[in-house]
């Protein structure tokens, strides 16, 4: 069966317009594009299908700030926003969670600590930042100036790119949904949820981003392995849906990825060095694997791609049609990241799916 994303931006005629670093303003974006849809005639998107599974809570000057999205296909669990200024971000990050069952989104207890309240929680706890949460920066701390962004989603996934203006026009990425399992439908637990690791970040300078890097090779010895995974990656279960909350790493061809020095470290970003085109007049692409510790390949980003050449070759929103192993395929440049990280999204209905 087709599948296929539609597309969603902050410059969409009759859209829900730019994120800020308002309390709540995320949630809105959210409710539009993946399950109100908006504008008319013309210019009218549908959402993406997903279910509201509890109305929007909390305020903020009459701003929602605690909001939940449930999959309509796929895994059925359900992705979780809290909105109200909570950790040292403030505004300028909204916490996010994945809930194989989400029963409440009303706070125990302080609001600053709310993730919601159900069974199958991804990440635990335990895993990150005291309340399992990954966080997903929506704008430069102490503006309400309103920042760019995309987000492509379909009835079980949904990346978000933001640019928040921490660097000038650069995008940092966020994730939650299915991804296509190598171990077929039976793995019904193939929900992930990625995202910035630590509050209040700007995530280059200290290298605590790790959403658009790929893992290295076990030999790398650092917190950027296939055998250590990437911080703020996760999977709701292993594919047989034994224990609790995965970590994962993103496993492209980072043998033609090149590397960038950052702190006394070393990133690979989702970006390449090979020649353009390449000699046979050809654009080199890698599927970005899920990678479980152990390590063990669990599947596939449904519907992005690693790109083995330089940003500069490509501009922001191109498109290109793809041939041989990826003929029939309609792919659209994502760029760039402040280390030149990039993607090609698979916009044709044409997606792996389960």
């Amino acid at each position: 069966m087709a599948n296929q994303f539609t597309i969603y931006t902050s410059a969409d005629i009759d859209g829900p317009g730019a994120v800020n670093s308002l309390t709540g303003s995320l949630i809105k974006i959210l409710d539009a594009c993946l399950v109100d849809g908006y504008g008319t005639g013309s210019y009218f998107k549908s959402g993406s299908g997903w279910i509201k599974p509890f109305a929007n809570s909390g305020s903020a000057d009459g701003r929602p700030v605690f909001g939940a999205w449930t999959q309509k296909s796929g895994s059925g669990f359900t992705l979780f926003i809290n909105d109200a200024g909570a950790g040292t971000g403030l505004g300028s990050e909204a916490w996010a969670t994945g809930w194989e069952n989400l029963t409440s989104i009303a706070p125990t207890g302080s609001a600053a600590s709310n993730v919601g309240i159900g069974s199958g929680q991804f990440p635990l706890p335990s895993q990150l930042l005291t309340n399992g949460h990954v966080n997903w920066r929506k704008s430069l701390g102490g503006t309400l100036f309103g920042r760019p962004w995309l987000i492509v989603a379909d009835a079980a996934t949904m990346y978000m790119w933001v640019q928040p203006g921490d660097f000038t026009n650069k995008y940092n990425h966020f994730g939650f949904g299915d991804f296509y399992s190598l171990a077929g439908s039976n793995d019904r637990w193939r929900c992930f949820i990625y995202g910035k690791p630590t509050d209040n970040s700007t995530n280059i300078v200290n290298n605590t981003d790790y959403c658009d890097q790929l893992a290295m090779g076990p030999w790398s010895g650092n917190s950027n392995s296939l055998l250590t995974a990437q911080s703020g990656h996760f999977i709701a279960r292993s594919a047989g849906g034994t224990g609790q909350s995965v970590p994962f790493s993103k496993k492209g061809d980072y043998t033609v990825a090149g590397s960038v020095s950052l702190g006394g470290t070393v990133g690979v970003p989702i970006t390449g060095i090979l020649p353009c085109p390449a000699i046979d007049n050809s654009i080199y692409m890698s599927p970005l694997f899920l990678v479980e510790v152990a390590p063990v390949i669990r599947g596939k980003l449904k519907g992005l791609y690693h790109v083995g050449h330089a940003s500069s070759n490509f501009y922001d929103g191109q498109l290109i049609s793809g041939s041989g192993d990826f003929a029939g395929r309609v792919f659209m440049i994502v760029k760039e990241t402040t280390y030149t990280a990039f993607w090609a999204i698979e916009v044709s209905p044409t997606l792996d799916i389960n």
